[in-house]
């Protein structure tokens, strides 16, 4: 064996061993078969204590949602739609549109103007169920739901 490995291989067990040595058993004290006495921990009186906050409202502690990637998705394509049906293309616009509420059916805006271009295209049947989907969608939006019941107006005038 050459000396070189034999100071390596010497080294190495040297650590080896003296990484084992600090690992001795120490035995453990026997139980004495009492307890100690318990731990007791002094508690500040009342009025040192700092109040509880007053509990949060639910619109305290709720985070504000952001659009998924699929619902920025459907309102863009709803939005592309809208200047179809505003240059009377209402037969794009639904194909965009249905694209749109696949992405994304909760979109209201995707329901109002579906509505609006089968209106345009004179289909009033779809066009009052499509309204229907836009109220539910926006029920609780004012400014929406103005807009949907102007939309069912025209409707219901060309019925």
């Amino acid at each position: 064996m050459s000396p070189c490995f034999k100071t390596a291989f010497t080294v190495c067990l040297l650590l080896l061993l003296a990484g084992c040595v600090g690992k001795v058993a120490v035995p453990l004290p026997e139980p004495s078969g009492t307890t100690p006495p318990p731990v007791t921990v002094p508690t500040p009186p009342e009025s040192t204590l700092p109040e509880k906050p007053a509990p949060a409202t639910p619109e305290e502690t709720e985070t504000p949602q952001l659009p998924t990637p699929r619902a920025l998705a459907s309102l863009e394509l709803s939005r592309q739609a809208q200047l179809l049906i505003d240059a009377g293309k209402p037969d794009e616009a639904i194909r965009i549109l249905e694209q749109a509420v696949n992405l994304h059916p909760g979109s209201g805006e995707s329901y109002y103007y579906l509505a609006e271009a089968w209106r345009r295209k004179g289909n009033l049947s779809q066009a009052l169920e499509y309204n229907n989907l836009a109220a539910i969608r926006f029920k609780n939006n004012p400014e929406w739901m103005s807009r949907i019941a102007l939309q069912k107006t025209r409707i219901d005038r060309l019925r």
